[in-house]
């Protein structure tokens, strides 16, 4: 009942309002009538009045209404009229389009015929002068004009007159001028004319697409080719080396006139020829043929002249052949080398020579190929190798050989004689001969070492002897004579190892060590009295003149100052107060050991500091640098200082001050 306004005015759903209705057993039918036609009445009361308000207004409406519907008359008349002139209008509109449409076909078939008349005529005359014309290029572009006549208006060959009278001609005279330009173009190479070539080029640009033109220049280094692959044929057929090189020129003169004939035609093509020539070589030349050096010689003339870029594929075909002659020239020095080192009398000279010989032969024959003198030279250095490897087998080092005593043993000559002879490969080939110094220099340096060994012992014997008392009138102590002894027999070893003999480092290291291990000696010497330092000076003289000269060695430091040392050691300790009025030639700590050996025994000597033997000392001092040997010495003073305070003394050895200053200036001079 409340709801019956919304349903009304159509606010709520009608089918679930009277579906409410239905479902309400309590409705009041009466009520409900009753409720609607209050409704009905309200609704009828304000149309009443609404009318009543709006009724003078009503009435203008309706004259303003009147008054459109007349002037809607009007104008429906007037585009009634409008309608019927624009659909005159439309019909003439399309009657003038239809007229000039017509016209406008008409006139483009004339343009169409007229050129069609015009490029018939065109074509007629360019044939009728081409018949005229003698030079080929035109030929050409007369043609090529004709082609683009025709490829511009494709129905020229439909026109039978044209066709029948003159267009039917146009394939013959192209393949006709084609050939002709083909031929010439072919002359002109043989002849190596430039201008020809390039206007018969431009003449096949005309003529031929791309694609087509290049067939025809295949053709022509198909025929190049096979003339050459022909010659290679037979070259490789020849069975000894004088046949073969009966070819060879004729094979040259014709792969260089080629090459020359190719680059006139562009780099493509001469490349192409380049490559062709290269599988030709490597189809038709063996890799071990006789002739294949003279063969790489005669090519590789040829290519001297050419672009990189064309002689490239040729030479990398080369490749296998340079490789054959390289693994052949080695195989020879190889077996040369053997044949050599085999023999039963093996003279020093008589191999070097014969195999130097051999060496420089097979360098020589390739001096006209830089690059295959580049390889031989890495094949020279593999036969030093070698040469390095037999020389190696063939020298034994034992106890026996090494035992340096009496004359030179005939084992001891052998070995000396194989050292010589790769000195003597190393001098001849310096830049090649590294592995050879492998060899050589570890056997030496063996041999040295043995030396030195003796040297050291007999030093070390030394110490067995009375050195504070006088030798009278003997020139030398036992040791130092018996110590000559041995490097006079060394020197007649060392005369025979040509690479000590000439050595610029290792003999004047030695006649050093042997000086600077008798100076550590006698530096070790307590106490240090004149008659020792007497002593001492006579052995040094005795071992320079007597053991040490006889070496005829110009470049030993030590050696070349013994008389300054021998001054220096005759000098009164007590003089030596300042480092640098010590000679240079003297090494600072031998004043210091001899500064050490003259104090009081509080300061210990330089083994005794570190509870050592005066041997195990020597080889400690031996095997480390110089200034590993002053912080030792340094460590070594530390340690007495310390010893000092500790017992709360007041007093330093005399010389106390000067060794610090020694090892001071020493430790600053090598850091």
């Amino acid at each position: 009942m409340d709801k019956i306004e919304d349903y009304i005015w159509d606010k709520v759903d009608e089918k679930e309002f009277l579906r409410r209705v239905i479902e309400d057993d309590h409705l009041d039918d009466g009520a409900l009538l009753e409720k609607v036609q209050g409704i009905q009445e309200n609704l009828n009361t304000q149309l009443r009045k609404g009318v009543e308000e709006n009724y003078p207004r009503l009435l203008e409406l309706v004259g303003a209404i009147e008054s459109l519907d007349s002037m809607q008359a009007n104008f429906s008349e007037e585009m009634n009229a409008v309608a019927k002139r624009a659909d005159h209008l439309g019909n003439t509109f399309t009657d003038y389009y239809e007229k000039i449409r017509h016209d406008v076909i008409s006139i483009e078939n004339l343009t169409k015929l007229r050129r069609l008349l015009n490029d018939g005529s065109s074509c007629e005359s360019l044939i009728q002068k081409w018949h005229q014309e003698k030079d080929l290029l035109r030929q050409a572009e007369l043609i090529h004009e004709l082609n683009s006549i025709i490829k511009d208006n494709d129905k020229l060959k439909k026109v039978k007159w044209m066709n029948d009278n003159f267009l039917h001609k146009l394939p013959q005279i192209s393949s006709q001028t084609r050939s002709e330009v083909v031929a010439q173009l072919k002359t002109a190479v043989q002849t190596l004319n430039a201008s020809q070539v390039s206007s018969n080029l431009k003449a096949l640009s005309l003529l031929l697409e791309p694609h087509a033109k290049q067939k025809e220049l295949n053709e022509i280094l198909d025929e190049a080719i096979k003339e050459l692959d022909g010659l290679f044929l037979q070259l490789g057929a020849q069975p000894t080396i004088e046949k073969g090189s009966k070819l060879l020129p004729q094979l040259g003169h014709r792969l260089h006139s080629q090459l020359e004939q190719f680059q006139l035609l562009g780099p493509d093509n001469a490349q192409a020829f380049a490559r062709r020539v290269g599988k030709a070589i490597i189809n038709r030349v063996p890799a071990n043929a006789p002739f294949a050096m003279r063969l790489v010689q005669t090519v590789g003339k040829c290519l001297l002249t050419h672009n990189e870029s064309v002689a490239k594929p040729i030479r990398d075909a080369l490749g296998p052949l340079k490789t054959s002659i390289l693994s052949q020239s080695l195989a020879n020095l190889f077996a040369m080398v053997d044949e050599t080192f085999d023999q039963e009398e093996k003279k020093a000279a008589i191999i070097v020579e014969k195999l130097t010989m051999s060496m420089k032969g097979e360098l020589a024959s390739v001096n006209w190929d830089s690059e295959l003198q580049k390889e031989m030279e890495a094949s020279l250095v593999k036969c030093l190798k070698y040469i390095g490897v037999k020389v190696e087998q063939q020298i034994h080092l034992n106890e026996e050989t090494l035992r340096l005593s009496g004359r030179v043993s005939k084992a001891q000559s052998a070995n000396y004689q194989m050292l010589s002879v790769a000195h003597a490969f190393s001098r001849q080939w310096p830049a090649f001969a590294s592995s050879l110094r492998t060899v050589i220099d570890p056997n030496v340096q063996t041999i040295v070492q043995t030396m030195k060994a003796t040297v050291s012992l007999v030093l070390a014997s030394m110490h067995d002897e009375n050195l504070h008392s006088s030798m009278g009138g003997t020139s030398a102590s036992l040791y130092m004579k018996e110590l000559c002894d041995h490097l006079k027999v060394f020197r007649t070893h060392a005369n025979q190892i040509q690479p000590l003999a000439d050595s610029l480092e290792e003999l004047p290291n030695f006649l050093n060590f042997v000086i600077e291990q008798f100076l550590l000696h006698i530096s070790l010497v307590r106490p240090i009295t004149e008659k020792c330092i007497e002593r001492f000076s006579k052995d040094l003289e005795f071992l320079a003149r007597n053991g040490l000269q006889i070496f005829n060695c110009k470049s030993s430091k030590y050696l070349n100052a013994y008389r300054q040392i021998i001054d220096f050691i005759r000098r009164p300790l007590s003089t030596l107060q300042d480092p640098d009025s010590i000679p240079k030639t003297i090494p600072l700590w031998l004043p210091a050991h001899l500064l050490i050996s003259d104090s009081d025994t509080q300061l210990l000597l330089p083994h005794e500091s570190a509870g050592w033997t005066r041997a195990e000392y020597v080889f400690w001092f031996n095997e480390h640098s110089e200034v590993e040997r002053y912080r030792f010495l340094s460590n070594l003073m530390s340690s007495y200082n310390q010893s000092v305070i500790a017992k709360g003394a007041t007093e330093y050895v005399p010389h106390y001050p000067v060794i610090m200053k020694l090892i001071e200036h020493a430790l600053s001079t090598l850091q």
